[in-house]
């Protein structure tokens, strides 16, 4: 009896012993990575205000933000995009100080270049969104999902909605991707409606993502 229960004690010293070094594995590991993290986030702080980047703002648009929106009558006013449960307002943008297309100053929302041809008309309506921020997932996270047929809906200023159809997804090189690939339309006599994000992997040397990812689309 007496060797039954040494044995007993030496299997629980034996257990016991084995979850601690299992602890104090993960507890290594956990500061591994909070400290490789730490320095990650270092390095993407200054890479921000070395280049004098202006992070786009992680607030949620409310319903009343959405209903209160308003745009000129031929602008786009909202996005729908009903497969990935896409429902933002659309703002206008122009040109950066560095001459390239601007973003939305929101991950949830979505911007038109002004420059591209307005919903309905002959060309390509070109509308970009932020795939994700350092801190959550951005209105087009999910656009690489889309795929030929899919509706995607834009409402304009006026309340008529305009229902395009997706025709086929692109991606390409970031340093190479060329401006007839972002604004052409993919049925040069149908209006069309190009919506880009960035996609692949992040650049250790710039912290910006090395694709674009296109999504063309046309009226139907």
């Amino acid at each position: 009896m007496k060797r039954e229960k040494l044995i007993k004690r030496l299997s629980k010293n034996k257990i016991t012993l084995f979850l601690f070094f299992i602890a104090i594995i993960c507890f290594g590991i956990a500061i591994y990575l909070s400290s490789t993290q730490y320095i990650q986030n270092k390095k993407i702080a200054n890479y921000i205000k070395k280049n004098n980047i202006v992070l786009p703002s992680t607030k949620k648009i409310t319903e009343t933000d959405f209903s209160k929106f308003q745009a000129p009558s031929d602008y786009p006013k909202y996005l729908f995009i009903p497969s990935i449960n896409v429902k933002t307002i659309v703002k206008p943008v122009g040109l950066t100080k560095n001459s390239q297309i601007g973003t939305p100053d929101n991950v949830f929302t979505a911007a038109w270049y002004i420059k591209s041809s307005k919903p309905g008309e002959i060309g390509a309506t070109l509308i970009d969104g932020h795939v994700s921020s350092w801190t959550s997932n951005g209105v087009f996270y999910n656009l690489k999902k889309l795929k030929a047929g899919d509706t995607i809906q834009i409402q304009k200023g006026n309340n008529s909605i305009l229902n395009y159809k997706v025709v086929k997804t692109a991606i390409y090189d970031s340093n190479s991707i060329q401006d007839n690939q972002i604004l052409d339309a993919v049925n040069p006599k149908v209006s069309g409606l190009n919506l880009i994000t960035c996609y692949g992997k992040v650049d250790k040397n710039t912290n910006e993502f090395q694709q674009r990812l296109i999504v063309y689309s046309q009226l139907k």
